[in-house]
């Protein structure tokens, strides 16, 4: 049995239709069919006896603001008691309590349970494929870094690789010089490599992801599919001409 959460009140009948806008957010909001989301997520906290829980495409929704805002959980909590933004998202409204850090964390760990984490991502490729926003596949091509081997000064030959060599760059700093082979070989990946390292980037830069944030291989993989949900989200987006 879950909540029924979001019915209007007459405080917010009363308040300006600007005030906790975010244009990215209502885009997404309406981009979407929840719905379909939904029902995947909808044995979660259903049983017919007990305290209602919140609706869990709601807590999903919580989630994937995680992701964007770079969250824990409990600046989640926070962020959902503060930011109209947040609570209309999510279909909380002004008089709804808000789910605390604890309930966040545990549904996380429902979805872990489930494994129902990949099968929201799947279904949420489906509706962007539907709405015309296809994500090409490509390769993955694995990067192999290697310390480069100490030289004493400029044209030293490396004995770990004969056709190497240090070259002294600008400043006084030496910089190493890949073999012909190798500048060969990155030339003619980099076109495959680009598009999967700017995605990389983007989560370092804009998501936090610099490292993992949970213990244990399952709870980091339910990490990993809602910040991809995020992302291709967000990006989504973009491509429909959002310029926030």
């Amino acid at each position: 049995m879950h909540r029924e959460m979001g019915q209007p009140s007459l405080v917010e009948s009363l308040l300006p239709q600007t005030l906790g806008q975010n244009e990215r957010l209502e885009r997404i909001d309406t981009m979407i069919d929840w719905e379909r989301l939904g029902q995947l997520v909808s044995r979660v906290y259903s049983a017919r006896e007990g305290r209602p829980s919140y609706p869990p495409i709601m807590m999903v929704k919580a989630l994937l603001l995680q992701q964007w805002y770079n969250l824990s959980d409990s600046q989640m909590e926070e962020a959902l008691a503060d930011r109209i933004s947040f609570r209309r998202f999510v279909g909380l409204g002004l008089q709804d309590d808000t789910p605390d850090y604890s309930t966040l964390s545990r549904f996380h760990s429902t979805l872990e349970r489930l494994g129902l984490s990949e099968r929201l991502f799947e279904e949420l490729g489906e509706q962007l494929d539907g709405l015309g926003l296809v994500l090409k596949e490509g390769t993955l091509v694995e990067a192999q870094v290697r310390r480069p081997p100490v030289s004493a000064g400029r044209g030293v030959k490396s004995a770990v690789d004969p056709d190497a060599d240090w070259r002294q760059s600008q400043g006084g700093r030496r910089s190493w010089r890949l073999p012909h082979w190798q500048r060969r070989r990155n030339e003619s990946i980099a076109p495959v490599r680009a598009p999967v390292e700017k995605v990389f980037g983007t989560l370092k830069r804009s998501y936090g992801y610099t490292r993992v944030w949970y213990r244990g291989l399952g709870r980091n993989a339910v990490g990993m599919w809602l910040k991809s949900m995020a992302y291709n989200l967000r990006r989504a987006v973009e491509l429909s001409g959002c310029s926030v």
